[in-house]
């Protein structure tokens, strides 16, 4: 008798925290988000992330007691793919591309890992073209820290993902944004559907003969206006290739710099509500950000962003080559941005165009 895959999870990423606060607060506590791992608790981060929480929801100070609970750290900001919906690989984005160095890697975990929970080594830019990645990975492993990266699936060979599985990585995710090869390949220049479907059977098999749980493998579709019709056919793909996750993101409109290319980007828009996640007006909304109190992005130079919207860094709050992580959370710049959020005045752009209202 041949075993059926296990139908994956369908999760979708919601444009607010309603996702999140329905949960319980005991399992959040317990267990990561994302992925349903355990999290590895010590002293140190219980009380760091009290002190986080507690100045966010419940002092609500500009100064954050502790470090984030959680940080992405940009591995690679160059991208082997053409996709014209992305900064990265669209003609719109300002921000210089490279790789981070691997020993500028271990000095922000140095200082970060004994406080956060989990680290995401990606923001733009594809993981897997940097050479070090899975050093970084086994770095963070031996510092008990779960970790994450989002690639395209394209380099994901078979001796990638045997290095993948033996590093330790925890969460796996896949942009494939198509059930079928003629969307996919519209959408993603330079990509190629089959070779990505079948690196990701191929880590399934991988990861199953190991007799690993791990890394936990998610599918990931951002939902636009060329492939929403596909959501359907999309699940039935995640189901035959065995993965743990089919994940539904929703499409953010570019339009931070207003470029022509930028406003291309809007005949992406979904028609299905859910998925559209464009904010038709700027608006000043006052309460609290979790990128701001709670999670960080260092990119591949250094230089910290507020978070994964700002694409061109048009906030750039520190760089942490230059000072240590601690001095540039708590300095004047980062607590200018958090007042700003909570009072909803002298917001920046990046905050009143964001597709995420937070309150």
């Amino acid at each position: 008798m041949i075993k059926k895959n296990k139908p994956p999870t369908i999760r979708i990423i919601h444009l607010n925290e309603q996702e999140i606060n329905k949960r319980s607060w005991l399992r959040l506590f317990f267990y990561d988000f994302e992925t349903g791992i355990a999290r590895q608790h010590t002293f140190r981060r219980v009380i760091n992330l009290f002190l986080n929480e507690l100045s966010r929801r419940i002092v609500k100070r500009t100064f954050v007691w502790g470090y984030p609970t959680a940080v992405n750290i940009e591995s690679s900001a160059i991208c082997n793919f053409k996709c014209s919906f992305c900064a990265s690989g669209g003609s719109f984005g300002h921000r210089k591309g490279g790789i981070l160095p691997y020993q500028n890697y271990c000095n922000i975990m140095d200082e970060l890992a004994p406080y956060i929970y989990k680290v995401s080594l990606y923001n733009l830019g594809e993981p897997l073209l940097n050479k070090d990645i899975f050093r970084m990975i086994t770095y963070a492993k031996m510092k008990k820290v779960l970790v994450c990266i989002s690639t395209n699936g394209q380099l994901m060979g078979a001796d990638t993902c045997r290095q993948l599985i033996e590093s330790g990585c925890d969460h796996i995710i896949v942009s494939i944004d198509a059930a079928t090869k003629e969307i996919h390949n519209e959408l993603r220049p330079g990509g190629d559907f089959n070779v990505v479907i079948d690196n990701i059977r191929t880590l399934v098999k991988m990861r199953n003969d190991f007799r690993n749980q791990r890394p936990k493998i998610t599918a990931q579709m951002v939902v636009m206006r060329k492939n929403e019709h596909q959501i359907e056919e999309f699940k039935k793909l995640g189901e035959n290739l065995g993965v743990d996750v089919c994940c539904f993101s929703s499409f953010w409109a570019q339009d931070l710099g207003d470029s022509e290319e930028e406003k291309k980007t809007f005949e992406l828009i979904p028609a299905h509500g859910q998925f559209t996640g464009y904010r038709k007006r700027e608006a000043k909304v006052p309460g609290t950000c979790p990128w701001a109190w709670n999670r960080s992005i260092i990119g591949w130079d250094g230089n910290i962003i507020p978070c994964c919207f700002d694409y061109n860094a048009t906030i750039k709050l520190g760089n942490v080559k230059k000072e240590s992580f601690k001095s540039v959370w708590n300095g004047q710049k980062y607590r200018m941005l958090r007042r700003s959020i909570k009072t909803g005045k002298n917001q920046a752009t990046v905050c009143r165009r964001c597709p995420i209202p937070c309150g």
